[in-house]
């Protein structure tokens, strides 16, 4: 997941942010591939100025979990940097094949999880253990993409893992797909008899890296998967919904989808005001009168209601969490109605004119077209006093009058800049547009885990009523650790 996906949360854009990669990798071994096949793929897109990346913690616990359950192991991760390569190394000793998550091993594994799937060779587990930077859907793909190799722009899609679902199928091969990077709900898509998938997030979110860490830390010999990621959900406190593809699972994930994720992308800890301005515009597009922010959320809580079943109403733990989706869909109108009123003023212009007399007695002008947001630029000022220094002291070539109008129309831009301030005070102009409009997020720093909070108690009990009742035997429950 990206550490600017997971920081939005830690966005680790997804500020973000957010967490480990992990595919297929070259499996160049004799004989059979034993009862149970894992492949590690990712850990790449973290910056290249650092020895280690996020991944590292992760990519510890599952090496842990691996060494001690019989898997044979296939890591590919990173590429670059010196303390995660080591710390692969470390975490598994006894790996079938390792080395970095580049697409020349990345095309490699494709080739050899053919040979593994084969009548005859076939193994009885296969996981695909994903752990990387993650974007979100493109367009023509099914799933995402994730990153892969040393550099921060490559990227790898995981519609190609679409042939390793249909293979294992044929070959009778449980298959668990766990996909811990941003926007990994798009994996979910690879789901089907025989297919476990988990993601870290939805596909409209970054993921955060303690979801990944608890899931590694969790994995013991004897569980199996849906366990695994009940445990780890419970206690995961970043702004996301993990997702696993259940029935029940599936259920919930089409109910949180647009209401308990929406403007949580917009997590204080990695926000920038370009995104935010980018969602809100989204938002305003999207929201006609049936689909406004507050008739979404009202439908929501209907849904959930509907899933706790009767005495929904006297939940302390839905009491609650209605409350504070309440407060925070309405701190996301203010902050919406706050930057769209910014915007509309930024996106006016103002046409200058200063008319000189040239050295030869022409007309010339010093002319231009000013948005009302380049007025606001906290330069403007040193550009006025290094022009006025020009104007004291010509140069040869210089012409007096030129640059005397050239003040002159740096002060008038400045007479505009306090206009515009004046009135409009409620905008709270300053220099500083980024700390303004984190100071209007402020609130939702203690919202957003509250909601957190709440969310993962509710959905842990509508999830375990139904694993009580035994109405969800699936793909998760039958891939044993």
């Amino acid at each position: 997941m990206a550490q600017f996906g997971r920081r939005l949360l830690k966005m680790k854009i997804g500020s973000l942010a957010i967490l480990a990669g992990l595919l297929f990798g070259g499996l160049c071994f004799a004989g059979g591939a034993g009862d149970k096949v894992m492949f590690v793929f990712g850990a790449s897109g973290d910056p290249k100025d650092k020895p280690g990346t996020i991944f590292d913690a992760a990519i510890g616990k599952l090496g842990s979990y691996s060494s001690h359950a019989d898997w044979n192991s296939f890591v590919y991760l990173d590429g670059g940097h010196p303390a995660t390569e080591q710390a692969a190394k470390d975490a598994f000793p006894f790996a079938s094949e390792r080395g970095p998550f580049t697409t020349e091993n990345f095309e490699k594994s494709r080739s050899e999880w053919i040979h593994l799937l084969t009548p005859g060779n076939c193994p009885k587990q296969m996981m695909v253990y994903i752990d990387s930077h993650g974007l979100a859907s493109a367009n023509q793909e099914d799933t995402h993409s994730i990153s892969i190799g040393p550099n921060p722009g490559d990227h790898a899609s995981l519609d190609n893992l679409q042939s390793l679902v249909r293979d294992a199928q044929v070959c009778n091969t449980k298959l668990a797909i766990i996909d811990m990077s941003c926007f990994s709900g798009a994996s979910q898509s690879l789901a089907g008899p025989g297919v476990c998938v988990i993601s870290a997030t939805t596909a409209d979110n970054y993921g955060f890296a303690d979801f990944g860490e608890l899931f590694a830390q969790s994995m013991q010999p004897g569980k199996n998967l849906e366990q695994v990621f009940l445990e780890a959900r419970s206690l995961s406190a970043s702004a996301a919904t993990p997702q696993i593809s259940t029935p029940m699972g599936q259920e919930l994930m089409q109910m949180e989808k647009s209401g308990l994720t929406g403007f949580l992308l917009t997590n204080p800890s990695n926000l920038s005001v370009s995104l935010l301005t980018q969602l809100i515009d989204q938002e305003s597009k999207a929201c006609d009168q049936k689909n406004a922010p507050e008739v979404r959320l009202k439908n929501q809580l209907t849904e959930l209601r509907k899933l706790l079943g009767p005495g929904a109403d006297q939940d302390p733990d839905f009491q609650n969490l209605t409350v504070a989706l309440t407060q925070y869909q309405a701190q996301q109108s203010a902050i919406e109605q706050s930057v769209q009123a910014r915007n509309q003023i930024l996106s006016r212009r103002e046409l200058i004119d200063i008319p000189y007399r040239k050295k030869n007695g022409q007309l010339g002008h010093v002319r231009g077209e000013e948005w009302w947001s380049s007025l606001l630029s906290p330069y403007r000022d040193k550009i006025l006093e290094t022009a006025k220094t020009k104007m004291a002291t010509p140069g040869r070539f210089d012409d007096p009058n030129e640059l005397k109008a050239e003040v002159e129309y740096l002060e008038k831009t400045i007479q505009l800049r306090d206009k515009i301030r004046r009135e409009n005070p409620d905008l709270k102009w300053s220099l500083d547009y980024t700390g303004d409009t984190m100071k209007a997020l402020a609130p939702e720093k203690q919202t957003i885990p509250e909601i957190v909070g709440l969310e993962r108690k509710v959905y842990d009990k509508i999830y375990r009523r139904e694993q009580k009742n035994g109405k969800d035997v699936n793909a998760c429950q039958n891939f044993t650790l």
